[in-house]
């Protein structure tokens, strides 16, 4: 499927091309932090659902996937001095590793999430320069993006009381959602044809369809864990005491029970905004 997108975004450049007036070539890396959607209210929904339980005494607590390395690559075509057109692709990548550990009496829990998010962002963006000196420039960019993404998680369980040690390994089938993503930001001239650039960025995306295989290992008191499958994860929300909180399941079909409510398909945000620096190349 990249393959087949980034045939697609060479042919429209090149038709363009045609009839530009210059050609720029960009270059950008930095930081991304994002909102996470359904897996950071799952991960906050677990961390609420165990502080409201007295007997525990936690000593840490899983985290959030916000922050994420961003790379971009993108083809500008100069429609004219100021008015561009631009192909670009990018590359999002967010992990992490978030322990809860708690103890109860003598006994102990432990959960842990290792998630794994990739994206590559496939976009097509105007760009307006906007000239402050001779050496400085105001840039901005926007337009829509098709993100090709998957995403994994291992999720490892363990109780003293039960003698359980387990874990759920997930791995999802790409995802291909449409978003967007605009940058604003500052261009200086190091020569006559390359620029250095510092630039904000934001998009808003919804990663969605995580269906995929998984498995299920361990052991407990009565035996050993052994399962499998090739299933959606859930979200849902789990009733505890008087309050909902967010919570996940792999499974074929919706979970259903009396405490559950919310019960859709999981989605993960990659809204949110980004610090890049790089360079640009006037070719």
């Amino acid at each position: 499927m990249k393959r087949i997108i980034g045939i697609a975004c060479l042919g429209f450049t090149l038709s363009v091309a045609g009839f530009a007036d210059g050609l720029s070539l960009k270059l950008t890396g930095g930081a991304y932090f994002m909102s996470g959607g359904d897996y950071n209210a799952i991960i906050q929904g677990r961390t609420d659902l165990y502080h409201s339980l007295s007997s525990l005494s936690i000593t840490s607590d899983l985290e959030k996937l916000t922050l994420a390395a961003n790379l971009g690559f993108e083809f500008i075509v100069d429609i004219t001095n100021n008015i561009g057109i631009g192909l670009g692709v990018g590359f999002l990548h967010a992990t992490n590793v978030g322990s809860m550990q708690a103890t109860y009496g003598s006994e102990s829990i432990q959960e842990e999430f290792t998630p794994l998010l990739t994206s590559w962002p496939f976009t097509l963006n105007l760009h307006v320069t906007i000239p402050v000196s001779e050496k400085v420039n105001i840039h901005l960019s926007g337009g829509p993006g098709v993100y090709v993404s998957t995403f994994h998680f291992n999720r490892t369980s363990m109780d003293s009381a039960l003698s359980l040690q387990e874990t759920l390994a997930f791995d999802s089938k790409t995802s291909i959602d449409l978003g967007f993503q605009g940058t604003l930001g500052l261009e200086y001239g190091i020569s006559d044809t390359v620029f250095m650039v510092a630039e904000v960025t934001g998009r808003s995306a919804v990663v969605t369809g995580f269906n995929g295989p998984w498995s299920l290992l361990g052991s407990w008191v009565n035996g050993v864990i052994v399962d499998s499958g090739n299933s959606p994860v859930w979200y849902d929300e789990v009733q505890s005491g008087a309050n909902y909180y967010p919570d996940m399941a792999v499974k074929d079909t919706a979970p259903v029970a009396s405490n559950l409510r919310n019960v859709r398909s999981s989605r993960i945000s990659l809204g949110g905004f980004g610090l890049q620096v790089g360079l640009k190349f006037h070719l």
